[in-house]
């Protein structure tokens, strides 16, 4: 609306509706002749160009429509660009986790390191990443623990009496130095790489277990009482041009692959007591239990080999060494599975019949395609009586291998302690060696 004196235009919001220019009623029509005098505010003028009539009002509605119209298209170009970086995200996510079915190792965003000197403990997990050079650890008590994707390097450092601990798919990768005194340890899919490091300790320098893996590379480990490496549950473990004095112990279904370098004992000690001679005795290169399997190409082995279990075997040039060490996995299993009830029935011979004391007996059941015992004799039965002696052949010639599955060989149980009425302290030793192998 404008006022018709003098053609300004009027807003809605006006208070008490009067020209805010010359005062008067918009309402009211201007009266005929000269105009009054000059009004005590300036007269409204329209800008140049601009129309004097109420134009610029209607032109309103379109401004708000032109205004939210621009606020609307703000908000869908903020939109489209924050979709552009998620999706550019995803895909980045995505070329880190690699092709489908694809075997070659995941790149992992390690987070920035954090500050570590050294000067204390180390409990690290996530994707954290720790780099450590030419410093020394010493003290008590654990030096570092890793789990989750951590990863901790250390280069030419030198750390004594402490533990390492590595969990849940950590990593741990040391390139020189020396670990005296310090165990180092993992577990559950962690991963330990040496390379020309040196570890000194009385026993245990390195032990996997748990489906973790071990690498080493050139260096040396020694230890006064064997083994300087333990093996358990599924772990591997990987020596090249490594130097082991001390032997090496694996169980269960557990993988070494030696290639060059030395397995040899410590030096034995007349000087010492009774149980460190006991030690040394009883030490070996190699010792394994169960289904574990050792693949040596180029090694020197110094020192008694015990295969309690398992399989030790020499790789030849061009062999492909998993198929192998899986074959030679198989046939531990099946011997094992085999050596299971070898000495059945053979400790009741004894207290059925009244044989008491101390006893040694040595059984060989010769085993033919079919599994069944053919010519077993018993070669020792000390403290056994005839009755005794009797039991002990017939149960041997009546043994059968269930589920049988070849090849034929021989089956041996030995076992020696004392038998008192009920109480029996013996110990036993099992072997099933096929026809097509040595006996070790």
């Amino acid at each position: 609306m404008n006022c018709k004196q003098c053609g300004a235009p009027i807003p809605s919001t006006q208070p008490g509706g009067k020209c805010f220019y010359c005062g008067a009623d918009p309402t009211v029509e201007a009266p005929a002749g000269p105009a009054p005098a000059g009004p005590t505010k300036p007269a409204w003028r329209p800008a140049p160009g601009q129309p004097s009539s109420g134009v610029g009002l209607k032109l309103l509605p379109l401004l708000v429509v032109a205004m939210v119209g621009g606020v609307l298209a703000y908000w869908m170009a903020r939109d489209a660009d924050k979709a552009a970086e998620e999706s550019a995200a995803a895909a980045a996510s995505a070329v880190a986790d690699g092709e489908p079915g694809s075997n070659e190792p995941k790149p992992v965003a390690a987070a920035p390191a954090p500050t570590w000197r050294g000067e204390k403990p180390l409990t690290c997990s996530g994707n954290e990443r720790h780099a450590l050079k030419g410093a020394t650890l010493t003290g008590k008590g654990g030096a570092i623990r890793a789990t989750g994707s951590c990863q901790v390097i250390l280069e030419g450092c030198t750390i004594r009496e402490r533990t390492i601990n590595l969990e849940e798919g950590a990593k741990l990768s040391i390139n020189g130095g020396r670990l005296e005194d310090t165990l180092v340890s993992a577990r559950g899919q962690s991963h330990v790489v040496l390379k020309n490091v040196e570890l000194v300790r009385n026993t245990y320098a390195l032990r996997v277990m748990d489906g973790a893996q071990a690498t080493l590379e050139g260096g040396s480990i020694t230890v006064k009482h064997s083994p300087a490496l333990r093996l358990d549950d599924q772990a591997r473990l990987s020596l090249a041009r490594v130097t082991v004095t001390g032997g090496l112990q694996a169980r269960d279904e557990s993988t070494a692959s030696v290639t060059g370098g030395a397995l040899t004992l410590p030096e034995s000690s007349e000087a010492g007591d009774m149980m460190e001679q006991m030690r040394s005795r009883s030490a070996a290169a190699i010792t394994l239990y169960g289904t574990a399997v050792v693949a040596l190409r180029g090694v020197t082995v110094t020192g008694p080999v015990k295969e309690l279990g398992g399989a030790v075997i020499e790789l030849k040039p061009g062999e492909n060494a998993e198929a192998v060490i899986q074959a030679a996995r198989q046939r531990a299993a099946l011997i094992e599975r085999y050596e299971r009830r070898a000495c059945s029935g053979f400790i009741a011979c004894y207290t059925d019949n009244g044989s008491n004391g101390k006893v040694d007996v040595h059984v060989v059941m010769p085993i033919d395609e079919e599994g069944k015992a053919v010519g077993a004799r018993v070669m020792k039965a000390t403290g056994a009586n005839p009755k005794t002696r009797a039991c002990l052949q017939q149960a041997a010639s009546e043994r059968v291998i269930d589920n049988f599955e070849g090849p034929p060989g021989k089956l041996e149980c030995k076992f020696g302690g004392t038998i008192q009425g009920g109480t029996q302290m013996l110990s036993f030793s099992v072997a099933y060696v096929p026809k097509d192998e040595p006996k070790p």
